[in-house]
């Protein structure tokens, strides 16, 4: 089944599907599958649930670390799903697809992540969201220009690609191997960190007046310090903030096992709404979470990040 002939399996690689996603479901009618456990997952089951659309299955394939990476948080999310009749079927990977004579959606089959019976789930339409890939147009231009392609884009630490005239930058690239260092890729720092450098090379190249000096290539990757925001609407209505140092992921109970991981203070609970601030082990705000049914200025929250705790009013003394 190919989505270009059914427009029954839908992905987000094209920005008319993400927009118009409500009105491909309805039309396609049947049950709804959504396979994911991104961010963009939760958002579009919020989405259509708000649409008052009904019969959705959310699958879930196993991952190390949930998108959340708060154990908390997700049970309060999944909690609002399953209360608005949302199947859940987790730690399953999508097996295949099944269609009619006419090449009509009918359903999907999956299987348990660690072997086992494959069940076939009935639907009209599934919508994949794990992982994000890069489509087949994208390589073949990309290799059709002789630029060197490992996964992603391969770039050096001033953005360039193997073609002096080419640069790059965001989640498409990452860093060339000879610099050991996969993990951090343009994916896990702040975007508009990531633009600001790009337009710091490139802006003498346009402007000759610019007092930039050339960049010099190192073997040192550039040192990132804005945090990484990610706000989202989630079922039930929730205002999903995270805001944290950019790193790559680490599992959050993995984490806390570390001596200088500092502490957190959480307040709230499912009703009053959820806050966790952790500390580092200067005293500092290191990572923020907020959920809340109440909205809330994103900005205003973001500003704490990085204050130490006494200019918050000694909070650590009050919070105890």
């Amino acid at each position: 089944v190919s989505t270009q002939s059914t427009g029954q399996v839908v992905t987000f690689d094209v920005l008319s599907n993400a927009e118009n996603i409500v009105n491909i479901v309805k039309e396609n009618g049947g049950n709804v599958v959504v396979y994911g456990s991104s961010m963009a997952t939760y958002t579009t089951i919020y989405t259509l649930l708000e649409a008052g659309v009904t019969g959705i299955t959310h699958v879930q394939p196993s991952t190390p670390v949930s998108c959340f990476n708060n154990k908390t948080v997700l049970g309060i999310v999944e909690g609002e799903m399953e209360s608005a009749g949302v199947k859940v079927v987790r730690d399953t990977q999508l097996h295949g697809y099944l269609a009619d004579d006419s090449g009509k959606l009918t359903g999907i089959e999956v299987a348990p992540a660690k072997g086992g019976t494959v069940e076939t789930l009935e639907c009209g339409t599934c919508i994949t969201l794990q992982d994000k890939g890069i489509d087949r147009e994208t390589f073949e231009s990309i290799n059709n220009c002789c630029l060197v392609f490992d996964g992603r884009l391969v770039i050096d630490t001033n953005c360039h690609t193997n073609d002096p005239s080419i640069y790059g930058a965001g989640p498409l690239t990452k860093y060339k191997r000879a610099l050991y260092c996969d993990e951090y890729v343009h994916e896990i720092f702040s975007s508009g960190e990531v633009a600001e450098r790009l337009a710091q090379i490139i802006l003498p190249l346009f402007d000759p007046s610019f007092p930039t000096p050339a960049p010099v290539e190192t073997y040192e990757i550039p040192k990132m310090v804005k945090p990484k925001v990610v706000f989202a609407v989630l079922p039930g209505g929730y205002h999903y903030l995270h805001v944290a140092r950019p790193q790559p992921l680490v599992d959050l109970e993995t984490a806390m096992l570390d001596s200088n991981y500092g502490r957190e203070l959480i307040t709230g609970d499912k009703d009053s709404g959820y806050f966790r601030l952790h500390l580092n082990q200067y005293h500092s705000v290191e990572t923020i979470t907020c959920l809340s049914k109440d909205p809330f200025e994103v900005s205003n929250i973001t500003q704490i990040f990085g204050l130490h705790q006494q200019f918050m009013n000694s909070l650590e003394d009050r919070f105890d």
